[in-house]
This record gives structure tokens, sequence and C-alpha cells, in this order.
């Protein structure tokens, strides 16, 4: 905030602060002014009514300051309570008293001014016996005030860390998330290398290249917890070319992507784990061919992406299964952090043999989230 902007803020308050006490004069002022006295008494005419209490609140706009003071020494919420309250009740007294004292000082001089003579102990005299007690009411009045808004600003500041905090936890588990699942990637890559050094170094070779490019384009998006699902399918693709050359034989790679969704936004390294999992427990544990199909669609407001593959003969049963791999539950948790409610896994194995992963996404533009890579 520049000084122009401070004084700016400062005279408003300022501005404020006066049309608050003016406020309260008008108010007594109309008061005094239509009252009606027992016995046909005459009321005040508005130019004294205005003349006196105008000023009489103005005075107040600057005792009260003092006041205020006081509350920031003399809290009463919090510790020593008793004994700040206790002060506080005396502090009524000599401020409701101090008020008056300057006030009648101050309408002194503007009787004298007009000609008029009055005692000033008597005329002190009916103003303590017709205001002493407003005076000590509008002390408290402050008092409770400020307290109220002194409560209100911690809430709110209470309310705001409590969002950072909030906000830097999920950004910490989703920090997590993505290195647990990045290593867990990297390390079945390269255990997949190391089979083929020996018995084919040019696939070896050709799989490093691969592997390499694939971590040089994953850290393009350093930072981005979403990119466009186009990008992310390029990832996939990457990732499936290492595969193929490791499970040539038996890897058969289906692809069904709707182009309407490829400007969607989807949580970076989203799929790669889904297509991994589906690789090892399909094409890994079978024998023969195993088919591995990834779709994408989108349905109204909603995004949908699956992975599916064959599943070895006799593998579990029909239905969700028991347990859930470490990629599966880190990509749900992930999902949770960034959508809530509005973003789900199912994982299902069908009765014809068949795993099924279908990722459901609210669907929008990368261009709806600052923290999306357009690659």
């Amino acid at each position: 905030m520049g000084p122009a902007v401070r004084r700016r803020s400062r005279f408003r308050r300022v501005l404020l602060w006066l049309a608050l006490w003016i406020g309260l004069g008008l108010f007594f002022a109309s008061e005094a002014a239509i009252r009606q006295y027992p016995g046909g008494g005459r009321s005040l005419p508005w130019a004294d009514a205005l003349t006196i209490n105008i000023p009489f609140y103005l005075l107040w706009a600057l005792v009260a300051l003092g006041v205020l003071g006081l509350c920031r020494l003399l809290p009463i919420a919090g510790g020593h309570q008793a004994r700040n309250s206790s002060l506080h009740a005396a502090g009524s007294l000599l401020f409701a008293s101090l008020h008056l004292l300057l006030a009648e000082a101050a309408f002194h001089g503007v009787r004298a001014w007009r000609g008029r003579e009055v005692d000033f102990g008597e005329a002190l005299g009916f103003s303590f016996r017709h205001n002493f007690h407003v005076n000590v009411l509008t002390y408290w009045a402050v008092v409770g005030a400020w307290h109220l808004l002194a409560y209100y600003r911690g809430l709110r500041e209470k309310e705001l860390v409590a969002s950072r905090l909030q906000e830097q936890l999920a950004r910490a588990e989703l920090a997590a998330l993505r290195m647990q699942l990045q290593p867990h990637f990297l390390f079945n890559a390269l255990h997949s290398i190391s089979e083929l050094v020996y018995t084919d170094p040019a696939a070896a070779d050709r799989m490093l290249v691969r592997l390499s490019d694939l971590l040089r384009q994953s850290l393009e998006t350093n930072g981005h917890q979403e990119i466009r699902l186009e990008q992310e399918l390029e990832y996939v693709e990457r990732y499936l070319e290492i595969e193929r050359m490791r499970y040539s034989d038996r890897m058969r790679l289906q692809m069904y992507v709707d182009e309407f969704t490829l400007d969607a936004a989807v949580p970076t390294f989203l799929l790669q784990p889904l297509v991994e999992n589906a690789i090892i427990h399909g094409v890994g544990r079978s024998a023969g061919p195993c088919r591995v199909a990834v779709r994408t669609r989108r349905e109204g407001d909603e995004l949908y992406l699956e992975v599916e593959n064959d599943l070895p003969p006799g593998t579990g049963s029909a239905g969700r299964p028991d347990r859930e791999g470490v990629g599966i539950q880190n990509t749900r948790a992930r999902l949770e952090q960034l959508y809530g409610g509005q973003a789900r896994l199912d994982l299902e194995i069908r009765p014809s043999g068949i795993a099924l992963v279908r990722v459901v996404l609210p669907f929008r533009e990368p261009d709806a989230d600052r923290h999306v890579s357009r690659g």
C-alpha cells in the first residue's frame, strides 16, 4: 500500500469518525427540539439544540480517542479481566467528568461571547446532573464497540490463518503424492531398461532416449498441478513406447480419444500411473497377448477418462477389488485434494476378466485455472 493510498484511507476513517459523532449530535438535537415537557414547557429551538448538541458530541469525538487508547492498553477480553474491568469503571467516571468539564468550559466561552452571564459552577453542576450518566453510558458504548470490532478482526485473522494453513497443507499433500507417483514410474522404467541392457542393447538405448524425453517433458510442467489432456496423453504415449519395447510380443494398445476433450484440464501425471497399473497387472502377468485400452470422452460438464486392461484367467472375482495399489490410492487422494466431491475414481473387475479404472472430472478449459500448463 503506497503513501497516497494510506493517506486516503486515513482521511476516510477520520471522516467516518466525525460523521458518527455528528450523527449522534443531530439525533439528540432533534430529540431536544421536539420534546414535549409536562405542563406546557417549551422545547429548545432548533438553533439552540444544534448549537448545544453538535459541539457536545464533536468533543466526544476527541475524548473517545483517549478511550480507544485505554482499550488497547486494558482489553477486557483475555487475561486480567477483573483488573481491567475495574480500571475501565474508574475510567468511565474520569472520562465522563473530563468531557463535561471541557464541554461546559467551551459553552461558558460561547455564552460570554454572546453576552450571557451564567455562573460557571452552577452551569457545571446542572450539566453533571443531566448528562453525567449519559456520558458514562457513552464511555461504555465506545469500549463495547472497540471490543466488538477487535473480536471481529481477530475472528477474520483466525479464518485467514486457517485458510492459509489449509492451502499450504493441501499443496504439501499434493506435492507429496506427486513425488510418490513419479519415482514409482521412474524406478519401474529403469528396471525395464536394465533387463534389456545385456539381451538387446539397441532396445535399451532407445528406451533410455524415450525416458530422457519423457523426463524432460515432465520438468516443463514443474509447479503446475494441471495440464491439458493432450499433453498428458503425450506423456502416456512416451511411456507406452518404453513399455512396448519390453512387451512388444504381448501388449496390444488401443487408444480411443475424443478430439473435443484434448483441451480439457487434467491433473499432471494422472493417466500415467493408471496405465502403468494396467500393464503391471495385465500384460506383466499374462503369458499371451493382453489388451490395454485408453478412452476419453465428454458427457455434459464432465470429462471421462478410462483405462482398461485384460486380466490373466482366474485373477480375482467380479466387482470391486479388496485391495488397491499405491498408484490408485494416491491418484484418488490427489483428486480429492484438487476437486473435492466434484471428481471420482472407480475401479472394478468385470465378469469378462477385464479391469476398468474410470476417472470423472469436471470439464473445464485450461485457462480457467492459473496453475494449468499449456505445454
